[in-house]
């Protein structure tokens, strides 16, 4: 399988694609979450997963800085020393989600929202391309690879963006609406599980820059729907 590369679609004009996520709404997200990290739940350095799982993350900073959020609070990403390392548990599964409320101060080139691998070998990322200036999803690995690429973001404001994979198609979302996606049988399983971070790159780019809230992984490929479910808010487990 040689590389691939996603155009864009019109937001708000394309139609669905293959989903095998149930419908259920919103009871069920906990069932298949790896993580959720609600930003409200903070110990030392330590960000806890609210989805029962025990995937609590790692915060770069020992006084890690919070501020009012997309719901509760926020991490606050300085853009100099702040991110997020994250269990290679969170890779788990046949499918997969990835969520976030995403408030950026600014773009610098190549800033990653995530990034799971090695670099060079085998690695998923999802950030600002610093080639063509819009938001980039990316998959590559011995087996093959996919580049999705999605729109242009604003600053400082608020955006909703998740990726899932389904073993199908990498699909990328900007507030509950299928901006870009790429035909793809790749999994985050097939990455090196070394550098699984939240906005830092396991290559030498800039970190990320501002705000992020109620972040989700999971295990199956949410559906449009659900997607838009986790706008209003993440269930978490009681």
């Amino acid at each position: 399988m040689g590389l691939v590369i996603a155009s864009i679609l019109a937001l708000g004009s394309c139609a669905s694609g293959a989903q095998t996520a149930q419908e259920s709404l919103p009871g069920d997200f906990d069932l298949h979450a790896l993580a959720i990290y609600t930003m409200d739940e903070i110990e030392g350095n330590v960000l806890k997963d609210s989805s029962g799982k025990g995937n609590h993350a790692e915060i770069s900073q020992n006084t890690p800085k919070t501020t009012e959020g997309k719901v509760g609070k926020a991490l606050v990403f300085d853009g100099a020393e702040t991110y997020i390392v994250l269990k290679p548990t969170v890779l788990e599964g046949k499918e997969w989600t990835f969520a976030a409320w995403v408030n950026a101060e600014a773009w610098p080139r190549w800033a990653r929202i995530f990034d799971f691998g090695d670099g060079a070998t085998a690695d998923m990322w999802f950030g600002f391309s610093g080639a063509e200036a819009v938001m980039r999803a990316d998959i590559f690995a011995p087996q093959g690879s996919v580049i999705v690429l999605g729109p242009s973001l604003p600053t400082k404001e608020w955006v909703h963006l998740a990726i899932t994979v389904n073993g199908q198609k990498m699909t990328m979302y900007v507030n509950g609406k299928q901006a870009a996606f790429g035909y793809t049988k790749l999994l985050p399983s097939v990455v090196v599980k070394n550098g699984i971070y939240i906005g830092a790159s396991n290559w030498p780019d800039p970190l990320f820059v501002g705000k992020m809230d109620e972040i989700l992984i999971a295990d199956v490929a949410y559906t449009d729907k659900q997607i838009q479910a986790l706008m209003k808010g993440i269930p978490v487990k009681k």
